[in-house]
């Protein structure tokens, strides 16, 4: 019993984490990279595919995805990880719903907003779990709710007043701003992977190697959409 308690204060083993860092980098970043950097330009360099019927499928299912990920998370939200699992379960509920009206959109100024406050917001409220336990549970109580209001605040504003929104488009191409709200996200995103890294690293726990692969890949095709156009491979393969 002794040792039982001994192990489990101690975290994971070196081993282990190591092969646990290694598969999040793999999969998470490595892979993405390494398929936008030769294997798209090598074989499908040019090419365009043209479908909102199976996009908008794409993204609904995300959103379902993200949603019941969320509902999980939040039922589990006890004891110590009580505070971690509300702000994992909020990011999931705002990507959710940011995708969920994206894919209702047809392409256009919107259809691009929608996805880039996605990833922004996503890797935004991720990085919250680096803020300390005190701060955060000032106001964990009412986060979901609150993200929760703040898209639906957002996409009606965007969709009701669409001469408003940031332009996202120019021509066929991503406008600068698109841009940086993707390679922002991105990067919040991949920041979060380090938080859940020293999760795992300090309880040995793989769940934080799943949501840390879940950012990476997040991540990863944040910073892939700077090197898209609308409709070509890449933009399907960071879908």
């Amino acid at each position: 019993m002794k040792v039982t308690q001994q192990h489990s204060l101690a975290g994971v083993s070196p081993r282990l984490f190591i092969r646990g860092l290694l598969l999040v980098v793999v999969i998470g970043i490595i892979l993405p990279f390494l398929v936008s950097y030769w294997s798209i330009p090598e074989f499908f360099s040019g090419a365009l595919w043209v479908s909102d019927p199976f996009h908008a499928f794409i993204e609904a299912s995300g959103s379902t995805i993200a949603l019941l990920l969320a509902l999980i998370v939040l039922l589990h939200a006890k004891g110590e990880k009580r505070v971690q699992n509300i702000i994992i379960a909020s990011a999931f509920i705002g990507m959710g719903l940011f995708d969920l009206f994206h894919s209702w959109t047809l392409p256009g100024n919107n259809f691009v907003w929608l996805h880039s406050i996605a990833v922004f917001s996503g890797g935004l409220i991720f990085c919250f779990l680096f803020f300390p336990k005190k701060i955060l549970s000032l106001f964990q109580q009412w986060l979901p709710i609150a993200v929760v209001v703040f898209v639906c605040l957002v996409a009606s504003w965007s969709l009701l007043y669409p001469e408003h929104v940031p332009v996202m488009l120019v021509g066929d191409r991503f406008s600068s701003t698109a841009i940086l709200l993707n390679y922002v996200g991105g990067l919040l995103f991949l920041l979060a992977v380090i938080r859940f890294v020293v999760f795992f690293r300090q309880t040995g726990e793989r769940i934080y190697l799943y949501f840390g692969t879940l950012c990476a890949l997040f991540g990863s095709a944040g910073l892939l959409f700077s090197v898209s156009v609308l409709w070509d491979v890449e933009l399907w393969w960071w879908h």
